[in-house]
């Protein structure tokens, strides 16, 4: 994929220290990270509606609540006649891929529901690959994490430990790399990292 397809930057939000309830200045903060090396003078660009949706449907959206027409290299041109069919069809691909996605995350949870863990867990390995995915670079980094984390919690139910900590690490390193060591996210999956390894001590005791 183009460089311009990559994720600029990831906006998050660094609550305060709880630990300083009445430190003035112990305030919560919101952060830009660059998530790959931005040129000097290039526009930063920040997604804050649902990203696996269509085009169609995200234009949608934004025109309903922000009241503007997105032509970002993603959306491409406001009007489809000013666009190749090269362009066109690369959009329709990409469209498909954002609703697979989509798809497979709900699909993911009516298994739980169901109690059916290892489809489930099938379901979440798909969806970790398909939002790596080279071709789904932009947009599928925001939600790698989350699945990652929601694999990893049922094969720590079907006890597969080690599997489980790879997701949890990728996960943890995600966060980090979007949105820094300190915010919410990170702090979870360190937590939980940490908390696996203590559960499985405790049972490696004689």
């Amino acid at each position: 994929a183009s460089d311009v397809y990559k994720r600029q930057a990831q906006q998050t939000y660094i609550p305060p220290n709880l630990e300083q309830p009445d430190n003035p200045s112990n305030v919560g903060h919101e952060v830009l990270y660059a998530t790959r090396d931005v040129a000097v003078g290039e526009e930063l660009c920040d997604c804050y509606i649902e990203l696996r949706q269509t085009t169609e449907q995200r234009r949608k959206e934004l025109m309903q609540h922000y009241r503007f027409i997105c032509t970002c290299p993603a959306c491409g041109a406001a009007n489809d006649a000013d666009m190749t069919e090269e362009a066109l069809k690369l959009r329709k691909e990409d469209d498909l891929r954002r609703k697979r996605a989509r798809k497979l995350e709900e699909d993911l949870f009516e298994f739980v529901s169901m109690g059916e863990n290892a489809m489930a867990i099938d379901l979440g390995g798909e969806l970790v690959k398909l939002l790596e995915h080279d071709q789904s670079r932009g947009w599928g980094e925001r939600y790698i994490a989350e699945a990652c984390v929601n694999t990893a919690t049922l094969l720590l139910e079907e006890g597969r430990r080690s599997q489980a900590v790879a997701l949890l690490h990728k996960a943890h390193s995600w966060n980090v790399l979007l949105q820094g060591a300190d915010s919410v996210d990170s702090l979870s999956t360190a937590a939980k990292l940490a908390e696996v390894d203590k559960m499985f001590a405790k049972k490696a005791k004689p």
